[in-house]
């Protein structure tokens, strides 16, 4: 990824300092007279409002001189608090007293700090900030400060510019805009402006085809050279502190852009020269022997992840390999810039090569291949190192430390070996078939190999994806483990090896679910038809052929229908509905869940009572035998198939509900409010998402009051064992501080804070003084309503991701 700094991360530190409502004592400079900060408010005067309504904070107030201004990003402030780069640049900002930031930006985006400045210590404006820009000094304290008006500082090179980058594709990879400090380049390297979907606001990248041989010096500051295709992610070739330099190496694909950036302005200078020669990159005729360019294409199945990137040694086709013989998102062929396939990866006759690292570091990779396993050593210039292979390691890499980090090495006592030269044929390896199994179950996986010459087989497990299990053996051919506790999907490789090469990875399947906790239980029915009883549709027999015996019916009625009980309240994730096939199909009609039993209760009663979830399902076409309804984990002891014809007969082939029993999740999707509404409405809290950035859309806010609160009715009274409380990430964590979560039977509105602190009937879990992201608070308490509230007093908010109540239903 391109390593540019976005101002809105430092623009997001301006606004928690101003939502934090910070205030302070008013004055102002004058003539170089020490002055008090302001308490400066700003008031909105747009949709939407960033930082609410208004804010306060303390800021320093610019003399007349500096032509200041008040409107700045939707708001009008109270004081004259901004003032244009181009009126204040060389002037001198003291702070005498306290301590306080300065930042710039432009008037309709984000700022960014420029110095953090403690008593005595002072910042001059630069002129290299964009002259558009504004300046203000602010503190989240009162602080004194001078303001000395002077020339702008004279040129000490180029000075960065604070260019701006605008979408103009979808998608936007880094936002609508964004900002950086760069360096431009001059009109006779050609720099362009377009890339990545963007367009840039200066001349800041520059073909490599133009700039090889050109020096870059940082003579102030520092910053970063960066260098990449103009449709891709760049990458760093170099990181300058001030007088340090860099040529653009002509060993970079010349389509490539090269840019100079920093989080910071900086000073630089750009001396047009020759390119180098040419680098000689054949290790069996150079010495020393250069780094290629390569990228690493994607060689596998279904959507490309990207290529990644970085410099190798390559060697000869067909002494060493193009590809990784990896699996999955692994799975990677390299290519240079150009197109040109590459050979990095050395075979089994690496052993024993010697490498010295003439210039720069690199990584010598020694590995198992085809698998994840290997071995990386870093080599810095100077160093020597010797590939030693061992165990079931069979080849090895010589590649860049650092993304594009040019490099030379030397080579010696290595021989490439033609790949074809060896008559061992490469063993087989087999996964075994897809399985399924329960949660927690034991998983036995059926491996196996073959090899074409009889040598002895070993085997090599590895879990490629889904939930870590633990494998009773990583070198048996059928190991066990023990399936997941949630529904889940697993995913395995094998590899064989006959002593001499690995096979290709096998791989496999292991799809976890939730045990079936309607076979085997007590089932009624609205009616019964002779023999067609209600605990045929919980046998385990999903035949749909009445005359095979294991076929529910009704009598005709009306809205008949048929229920289990689970015996105890579960976590319900599907319901699958089996119906009869060889006549009589399910009509339209809905599956409820309920933690109370719904026996004597009407259809409409049901659709009609919150605390009961309805999965609502069309009518079984002719081909239709079985329908799998989401449930999304809700809670119940009950579940209950009902037809919603005026006139019909019921008939169920099987019913299964898969789920968890034991503690549940009690407030997911729940009737939730909250002490007032800012953005984010309460039910962002209970809608499962516990995704803590405010733009995801799903954290709730309250508006700015006096201890504020957040409520989730659970419907019932229940045994609640534990509450986890998810906090907002990306902004105002601290609200939370020393917020209170209260449990009650009884419901807690109109109360005050006070009120329930002093009531020994309500449960008080302290999330304490700075909670972080995710807060779990264990209890053994029965309650019904939950309430987080905050004990400030002024300018309170309550903003939360999640909040996630576990415990037990009565039965």
């Amino acid at each position: 990824m391109p390593k540019r700094l976005a101002t809105a991360f430092f623009g997001l530190i301006t606004a928690v300092v101003m939502v934090l409502g910070l205030t302070a004592s008013p004055a102002r400079a004058a003539d170089g007279d020490p002055a008090s900060s302001v308490v400066a408010t700003w008031s909105c005067t747009s949709s939407p409002c960033p930082w609410g309504p208004s804010d306060t904070s303390n800021a320093a107030v610019w003399p007349a001189e500096a032509e200041p201004i008040r409107a700045r990003y939707g708001y009008t402030v109270s004081h004259d608090v901004y003032a244009p780069v181009s009126k204040v640049a060389g002037w001198k900002i003291t702070v005498t007293s306290g301590s306080a930031t300065v930042y710039a930006g432009p008037a309709d985006d984000s700022h960014s700090p420029l110095a953090t400045l403690s008593a005595g210590q002072s910042y001059t404006v630069s002129s290299a900030l964009n002259s558009s820009n504004l300046v203000s000094v602010q503190s989240g304290s009162p602080f004194e400060y001078t303001i000395v008006p002077g020339p702008p500082e004279p040129a000490s090179g180029d000075r960065s510019v604070l260019a701006t980058w605008n979408c103009t594709s979808s998608p936007c990879p880094w936002g609508p805009s964004d900002t950086s400090n760069a360096a431009v380049w001059p009109a006779e390297a050609e720099p362009v402006r377009a890339r990545y979907g963007y367009t840039v606001s200066h001349d800041v990248y520059a073909p490599v085809s133009k700039v090889a041989g050109w020096k870059i010096t940082v003579t102030a500051g520092s910053a970063t050279v960066y260098a990449g295709p103009a449709d891709d992610s760049h990458s760093p070739l170099a990181t300058l502190s001030a007088g340090q330099s860099y040529t653009v190496s002509s060993n970079l694909n010349s389509s490539n852009l090269v840019s100079v950036q920093s989080g910071s302005p900086f000073e630089y200078t750009i001396v047009p020269g020759p390119p180098e020669p040419a680098s000689c990159t054949d290790p069996t005729t150079c010495d020393p022997v250069s780094w290629v360019s390569a990228r690493w294409r994607y060689a596998g199945t279904g959507e490309n992840p990207g290529d990644w990137f970085g410099g190798v040694i390559t060697w000869p086709a067909g002494t060493a390999y193009q590809g990784n013989g990896r699996s999955g998102f692994n799975a990677r062929i390299v290519y240079s810039e150009s197109g040109v396939p590459l050979y990095p990866y050395m075979g089994a006759w690496a052993d024993g090569c010697t490498v010295r690292v003439v210039t720069g570091r690199v990584l010598i990779i020694e590995w198992e291949r085809g698998t994840d396993v290997w071995r990386e050593t870093l080599v810095n210039a100077g160093q020597t190192y010797t590939i030693s292979l061992n165990g079931s390691e069979d080849g090895a890499m010589i590649e860049t430390n650092n993304d594009l980090e040019p490099f030379t090495v030397s080579v010696s006592n290595c021989t490439p070996r033609p790949l074809s030269e060896s008559n061992n044929r490469l063993p087989v390896a087999n996964a075994g078939a897809p399985q399924s199994a329960v949660t927690g179950a034991t998983v036995t996986l059926n491996g196996s190999g073959t090899d074409a010459d009889g040598d002895d087989l070993t085997y090599a497990w590895t879990q490629t994806g889904g939930p870590a299990v633990t494998l009773s053996s990583t070198t048996a051919a059928k190991p066990t483990f023990t399936a997941p506790s949630s529904a889940s999907t697993l995913t395995f490789s094998l590899v064989v090896r006959d002593g001499k090469a690995n096979s290709a990875a096998a791989t496999t399947t292991v799809t976890v679910t939730d045990p079936n906790l309607a076979r085997g239980k007590t089932a009624t029915q609205s009616s019964t038809s002779g023999t067609a009883v209600a605990a045929r549709a919980v046998d385990g027999n999903t035949n749909g052929v009445f005359s095979n015996g294991s076929v529910t019916q009704t009598n005709l009625s009306t809205q008949p229908w048929w229920q289990v009980d689970l015996g105890s309240a579960a976590a319900v994730s599907t319901v699958t509905v089996w119906s009869r096939t060889d006549a009589n199909r399910m009509g339209s009609g809905s599956v409820f869940i309920s933690s109370t039993d719904m026996t004597g209760r009407s259809l409409s009663s049901l659709r009609a009572d919150d605390s009961v979830k309805e999965l609502p399902f069309s009518a079984f076409s002719s081909t239709t035998d079985s329908l799998t309804l989401n449930a999304g984990n809700a809670t119940g002891r009950y579940v209950r198939v009902q037809l919603s014809s005026i006139l019909a007969t019921l008939n169920l082939a099987e019913l299964q509900v898969r789920g968890t029993t034991g503690a549940v999740n009690l407030s997911t999707n729940r009737p939730a409010a909250q002490s007032s509404t800012d953005v984010g409405t309460a039910a962002r809290a209970v809608d499962g998402n516990t995704n803590g950035i405010f733009a995801a859309g799903s954290v709730s806010r309250t508006a700015s009051s006096s201890q504020p609160w957040w409520q989730v009715d659970l419907l019932t009274s229940s045994r609640i064992s534990n509450v986890t409380v998810h906090n907002r990430t990306d902004a105002s964590t601290e609200k939370l501080n020393n917020a209170v979560v209260f449990l009650s039977t009884a419901s807690m509105s109109g109360r005050t804070y006070t009120q329930l602190m002093a009531d020994s009937t309500v449960t008080k879990l302290n999330l304490g003084a700075t909670p972080g992201a995710v807060t779990s608070l264990p209890t053994n308490t029965v309650a019904r309503y939950v309430r987080v509230q905050s004990p400030a007093t002024s300018a309170g908010v309550i903003s939360l991701a999640e909040v996630t109540v576990t415990g037990t239903q009565p039965h």
